[in-house]
């Protein structure tokens, strides 16, 4: 009867989830605080600019 209220609690956390990765990786990239919570809130390209400076940085 409540599966949609299931399925909507897990998308919240999966994306609130994805999001607070996408922040580690950045700040871990030494990224600024604003700047990884920017990207973090933008998937698509926090995705590329984590990896793009964590390679950079020799972390990855």
């Amino acid at each position: 009867m409540f599966s949609w209220l299931s399925q909507g609690s897990a998308s919240i956390v999966a994306s609130l989830l994805f999001i607070v990765v996408v922040f580690l990786i950045a700040r871990v990239a030494r990224l600024s605080q604003p700047r990884a919570l920017a990207l973090a809130l933008a998937p698509p390209l926090a995705i590329v600019a984590a990896l793009q400076y964590a390679f950079a940085s020799g972390l990855i």
